[in-house]
């Protein structure tokens, strides 16, 4: 009697398709966990359907030895206790681009794409961003490390990482005050990020 052939695993490499699912189902179960009563529909990007269909027709860009090293997705408890833990170069949108301070920055995460135009558009410069504030100093932390994180990424470049935020006030007052009241001191803004599931970054 012929045996039916197992279906091949896709765990080892997973599509981007797969990655990015895996990545929001992860986050609306730490954001259940944190209140039962929440409505997961809103935590959904708009976008979703439409960021699944273009993954699902993506097709890998890089080989493996031009490709940096995201941090693993582990499961251990102080990973999912860590905000930096549930980033995801994929679902990075730059809402104000990064200053020339924090874009040299993050070039030197992926030195390869140094020489490379328009590298800001490069998928490897969303991953050098992660890698960037992965690898930072914590020097401030909300109550729940998950939900709130202040991250010193080098000399004079703080970002926050806040889960769930709303608006962007704090970022666009910075942005008012650098260029209407220069003469009052205040932190100075270099960068807008949002990263999926109502994740900001202000980089300042």
């Amino acid at each position: 009697m012929d045996r039916k052939r197992p279906r091949e695993s896709c765990d080892s490499v997973a599509s981007e398709a797969a990655t990015l699912n895996a990545r929001v189902f992860k986050k609306l179960k730490l954001a259940l966990e944190s209140d039962p009563e929440v409505d997961l529909l809103k935590l959904l990007p708009s976008d979703y359907s439409a960021m699944l269909e273009t993954k699902k027709k993506a097709v890998p860009e890089h080989s493996d030895d031009t490709r940096p090293t995201e941090f693993p997705d582990n499961n251990n408890a102080s990973h999912n206790s860590d905000i930096r833990f549930l980033l995801s170069s994929s679902d990075v949108q730059f809402i104000s681009q990064p200053s020339k301070s924090v874009h040299d920055l993050i070039k030197s995460k992926v030195p390869r794409l140094n020489a490379l135009p328009n590298i800001e558009k490069h998928a490897q410069f969303c991953m050098g961003l992660i890698k960037l504030i992965q690898e930072g100093e914590i020097v401030g932390k909300g109550p729940v490390p998950s939900r709130k994180m202040v991250i010193k990424c080098g000399a004079g470049i703080i970002a926050k990482l806040v889960w769930a935020a709303q608006d962007y006030t704090e970022y666009t007052t910075l942005k008012y005050l650098e260029e209407k009241r220069p003469s009052i001191p205040a932190p100075k803004p270099h960068g807008l990020v949002r990263m999926g599931l109502n994740l900001l970054s202000e980089i300042n």
